[in-house]
C-alpha cells in the first residue's frame, strides 16, 4: 500500500508543477510591448570635430550618438526621449547653464540606446535645447526614418 501512496504523492506533485509552469507561462509572457526603454550618457570631449548624429539600428533597439555643442564649459547636459505616437522618436539633449565662464565653446559627446522597440519604421526626430538665461535656442538638428528589424 505504501507503494500506492508514494505513486499517487509523484503524480500530485506532477500535476502541480505542470498547473504551475503553464500559469507561469501564460502570465510571464507579455501580449503587448510597453513603453520603450532610454538611457543617456554624456561626456565632455575635445579636440573632435562637430559631426551630424549617428544611428546605429540593431534587434528591438536604437543606438545614437552626436556632438552637442554649448558656448561655455559650465553647462549641465542632460537628455529625455518623447514618444508622441507609435512611430515617432523625439530624443531632446539639453544644456542647461550651472554658472559663467569664458565664452569658449564646449563639446560634449551624447550616447543614447532606445530599446523595447516593436519591429517597424519610426520617424526620429533629435532636437537641441540651450538655455542662455532667459533666452533659449532649439534647433531640431536631425531627422530621418529607421526601420527596426
Amino acid at each position: 500500500m505504501r507503494g500506492n501512496e508514494s505513486q499517487t504523492g509523484r503524480r500530485w506533485r506532477r500535476a502541480r508543477w505542470l498547473t504551475l509552469v503553464l500559469l507561469g507561462v501564460g502570465c510571464g509572457s507579455p501580449t503587448e510591448p510597453g513603453d520603450p526603454t532610454f538611457t543617456f550618457a554624456v561626456s565632455r570631449v575635445f579636440g573632435v570635430r562637430r559631426s551630424p548624429p549617428e544611428v546605429d539600428v540593431s534587434k528591438s533597439a536604437l543606438a545614437i550618438h552626436g556632438i552637442f555643442e554649448v558656448p561655455h564649459p559650465f553647462f549641465t547636459v542632460t537628455g529625455w526621449l518623447v514618444q508622441p505616437d507609435p512611430r515617432t522618436l523625439q530624443l531632446g539633449v539639453r544644456g542647461n547653464p550651472d554658472g559663467d565662464g569664458p565664452v569658449v565653446a564646449s563639446l560634449h559627446l551624447y550616447q543614447s540606446r532606445i530599446g523595447r522597440l516593436p519591429k517597424g519604421t519610426y520617424n526620429l526626430q533629435i532636437i537641441y535645447v540651450v538655455n542662455k538665461g532667459a533666452l533659449r535656442d532649439s534647433t531640431v538638428a536631425y531627422i530621418t526614418s529607421v526601420s527596426v528589424p
